[in-house]
């Protein structure tokens, strides 16, 4: 993300992340720079959750599920929407994540108390993506990323 793009206040306050969870939210709004688009939406966190970093379970499951980073990648990127003309470095700088991105948070928090969990990492924030119906569920769920396979995943593990 460039470096004088702001952080939404609304990200700002998405407590009980893990660093790396909180990594993907923090670097959507870059994502929905680089499409042009002036909203950030549950797209743009799988975007930035799909970065390769060191240790990232949510990239981990998704290759138990033999599914890979690149071809989520590709699928969504293919199928979003691009703005027009320039982008509002200002407007982005105030945005808040879009509905459906909230709700996605709302339900990665959600399957982390299911699972006793006290913080947010990764594989509860790609199942909060799934859980949520957008463009990034729908992505997922059509390589064979299903809500039960990531949570049964996830129960092997349940702090992960």
């Amino acid at each position: 993300m460039p470096e004088d793009v702001a952080v939404p206040e609304t990200i700002q306050k998405s407590k009980g992340f893990t660093e790396l969870a909180m990594a993907a939210v923090l670097n959507a709004p870059g994502k929905a720079i680089r499409l042009r688009q002036q909203a950030i939406g549950p797209e743009h966190i799988l975007l930035a959750l799909l970065e390769p970093r060191e240790n990232v379970l949510a990239l981990d499951l998704l290759a138990r599920l033999g599914v890979t980073p690149e071809t989520i990648r590709e699928a969504v990127l293919a199928r979003a929407e691009r703005g027009s003309g320039p982008w509002d470095l200002e407007l982005i700088k105030q945005e808040k994540l879009t509905p459906a991105a909230e709700q996605a948070l709302a339900f990665a928090r959600d399957e982390a108390r299911r699972f006793d969990c006290p913080y947010v990492s990764t594989p509860y924030l790609l199942l909060g993506l799934l859980l949520q119906e957008s463009l990034a569920s729908e992505v997922l769920r059509e390589h064979g990323v299903q809500p039960d396979l990531v949570r049964s995943i996830i129960a092997e593990n349940p702090l992960a």
